[in-house]
């Protein structure tokens, strides 16, 4: 998700939780927290992309069988732009490469 929708969606939900106070009461980090600790289990929204996309490059950088069909595709996509020359096992994961672009 582009930061700037993140900001947006942060925006609307302090102006929800506190309407126009200049100064909240209490820090937004404080009601991420769970209930039991103090907060309100509010969703973190910056912290769940950065999940979302830690996952993703899990599943991108997985070799195998289970290895799922966009990752194929994104290896694709990349190997296209590679240098000329470069050996085809040297093509099978760009994160496992050394070579100047």
């Amino acid at each position: 998700m582009p930061r700037h929708i993140e900001d947006a969606l942060e925006k609307m939900t302090r102006h929800f939780i506190w309407e126009d106070a200049t100064n909240p009461p209490i820090a937004l980090d404080h009601l991420y927290k769970p209930k039991h600790l103090g907060g309100i289990d509010l969703l973190d929204i910056r912290a769940r992309n950065e999940a979302i996309e830690l996952t993703w490059l899990r599943d991108y950088l997985s070799i195998g069988a289970h290895r799922l069909t966009w990752a194929f595709v994104t290896d694709l996509l990349i190997n296209r732009l590679a240098p000329s020359g470069i050996a085809s096992p040297a093509l099978l994961n760009t994160f496992l490469q050394t070579w100047d672009v």
